[in-house]
């Protein structure tokens, strides 16, 4: 399947784990990289990675069409 934002935004919403790996996939190496400004530590960096994107998959219900990456830096925190 082509995924597009919109389309694993919708599948995620309805708890598809392969939109979920799908999405985590998109936008890892963005995320990590954010994470790594604040802590100087590549261990801790990923567990806080991996701890935002639970709570972006179980927040995505409440999104509405704006900005999604800047939704998911606003939940991930």
């Amino acid at each position: 399947m082509e995924w597009n934002e919109q389309s694993i935004i919708k599948a995620c919403q309805k708890q598809s784990k392969k939109a979920q790996k799908t999405l985590l996939l998109k936008y890892k190496n963005k995320f990590l990289g954010i994470c790594l400004r604040y802590v100087d530590n590549q261990e801790i960096a990923e567990e806080i990675l991996m701890d935002s994107f639970m709570t972006i998959f179980q927040k995505i219900k409440d999104y509405k069409d704006h900005s999604f990456e800047g939704w998911m830096k606003t939940i991930g925190q």
